[in-house]
């Protein structure tokens, strides 16, 4: 096995445990989920891990378009993301890595309105991220 292949195997590895700290994070925060907030249809992360400090991406979908304008106006968006990246913090992660997580709300209408998961990733118009605070 040469030095490329023993990098790759490297940052699976590591990509792979960082992956595991962020879903009990995630797992940990919608467990506390403020009642009457709008409901989520379906969390996760995405994660990887080709830098020193991991790209990490969390995404929060609520059901409607309805259900994140509440959210935000209710401030569950600010709440969340505070409580994702304490929690994130909480399971082990660095505080550079916290910091430069991206914390994304987005809706299953507008994923459903999308032609393609290629659309939706890369021309959505309803992600919603609250400013990254000083210090998270």
């Amino acid at each position: 096995m040469d030095d490329r292949e023993q990098r790759e195997i490297a940052r699976k590895e590591r990509e792979a445990e960082i992956a595991d700290l962020v879903r009990a994070a995630l797992d940990d925060v919608v467990a506390v989920w403020p009642a009457g907030a709008p409901k989520l249809k379906e969390y996760f992360p995405s994660v990887s891990a080709y830098e020193t400090i991991p790209n990490i991406a969390i995404w929060y979908f609520f059901w409607l378009d309805a259900d994140i304008e509440i959210a935000k106006a209710t401030r569950v968006t600010a709440w969340a993301d505070r409580e994702t990246r304490r929690q994130l913090r909480g399971h082990g992660l660095a505080e550079d890595v916290v910091a430069a997580a991206s914390v994304i709300f987005v809706t299953d209408e507008d994923a459903r309105r999308a032609q393609t998961a290629y659309h939706f990733f890369n021309g959505c118009g309803n992600w919603y991220s609250e400013p990254r605070p000083e210090k998270s």
